[in-house]
């Protein structure tokens, strides 16, 4: 008997919060987040229409939001009868903007209207730092060929790949320097890679902006 009384003492004090997990972006209910209650570790699953319904013994209560796609977020609740409405961010709207100088003004890399690759930092450092033919084959639309010292051979969309020996008719600039001889001849291998923080790689017409 005396058990049971206090379960039901246990009960009394018991509240749930209800609340509705939506996109920020479209306003639309995300189903299938994850409500994670820190103090009590209860968790609770929003539905269809994004509502969710998560027991607490006393507040504030601070929940863990999750879902596949978005940034997790905490909210703190004061009271169960709070209107609850949490708004997820996408992962792929908080990265950062790429700015590139392929067209002599620094520009987003998605506003820009021509074909240009990105070589990142990050991607840099993912291979071998004396061997730069794997950065630039994993571009599309060029291709290296590598043999002896000082007979890489770049070819972009194939622009260069006449050359038997060497890389040709392709301009390269290090810090605007260029690269370049004057019979238009290219040596890849004096290039340092570890002096280079990003690649930009530009294919199609709006390289004649660079001659």
């Amino acid at each position: 008997m005396v058990f049971l009384f206090l379960l039901c003492f246990g009960n009394i004090y018991s509240q749930t919060i209800k609340g509705k997990i939506l996109n920020a972006t479209s306003l639309q209910p995300v189903e299938n987040s994850t409500i994670f209650n820190l103090a009590s570790e209860v968790i609770a699953v929003s539905n269809s229409k994004g509502e969710f319904g998560i027991k607490a013994e006393k507040f504030p209560v601070m929940l863990h939001i999750s879902a596949d796609g978005f940034a997790d977020q905490l909210v703190e609740i004061k009271n169960s009868d709070q209107k609850i409405e949490i708004y997820l961010i996408l992962t792929s709207e908080v990265l950062s903007e790429v700015i590139i100088r392929s067209t002599m003004i620094p520009i987003k890399l998605q506003k820009i209207p021509a074909s240009v690759s990105l070589i990142s930092a990050e991607d840099l450092k993912r291979i071998d730092a004396s061997n730069l033919v794997t950065a630039f084959n994993n571009v599309p639309g060029v291709y290296v060929n590598q043999g002896a010292l000082n007979t890489t051979k770049l070819n972009i969309r194939g622009i260069g790949a006449r050359s038997q020996y060497s890389t040709n008719r392709i301009q390269a600039y290090f810090n605007e320097i260029p690269l370049t001889t004057a019979e238009g001849e290219l040596t890849l291998d004096d290039i340092d890679l570890e002096s280079l923080s990003g690649i930009e790689v530009i294919k199609g017409p709006t390289s004649s902006l660079y001659g």
